[in-house]
């Protein structure tokens, strides 16, 4: 399946180099991955922390946080065309790091935020996560949680980049 050019403008985060490396690729079949609803369900998490009007903490938390998505996790075009797997199980890990963090630290106007990463991780390969549960007082959740969605949101920005590229390439394949 070749992506034409109006197709690879409507790729969120995708500059005209990167584009031009979609044309002629497609994600292997052997993925049973719903990469329309990936991107619908991330774009729905950035949606809800963009409402939330996340600000920039100006003294970080020492909390285990996910990792970054790094290079060798393989979330570039090419390597998605390849195997998705590897960067599938990196976004896993680490959505279901902040659902455990989100829920640790709940505020009542995160609910509709934490719905939307549990139901992105319903789409995904199921992952294995536990980390250690830290307790805190409850006037420390506040700066606890500002710091939460500041690395979320930077977060959800690289996976909804991830899925769109992902959803055009496969927007004809029935998987």
């Amino acid at each position: 399946m070749a992506i034409g050019v109006a197709d690879m403008r409507q790729v969120s985060g995708m500059d005209s180099l990167a584009a031009g490396a979609l044309r002629g690729m497609r994600l292997r079949r052997e993925s049973n991955i719903d990469w329309q609803g990936c991107k619908t369900a991330s774009q729905e998490i950035l949606k809800h922390l963009q409402e939330l009007n996340v600000t920039e903490v100006e003294k970080p938390l020492i909390i285990s946080f996910p990792q970054r998505i790094e290079c060798n996790d393989h979330c570039d075009p090419d390597s998605l065309g390849k195997n998705s797997m590897l960067c599938l199980m990196k976004i896993s890990r680490g959505l279901h790091r902040y659902q455990e963090l989100l829920t640790q630290y709940a505020t009542s106007d995160t609910t509709e935020l934490r719905t939307a990463v549990t139901n992105l991780l319903q789409l995904l390969p199921k992952n294995e996560s536990s980390s250690p549960a830290q307790q805190m007082q409850a006037w420390e959740k506040l700066h606890v949680m500002d710091t939460i969605l500041q690395r979320l949101q930077l977060f959800a920005i690289l996976v909804a980049r991830v899925f769109s590229h992902c959803a055009a390439l496969n927007r004809d394949v029935t998987i």
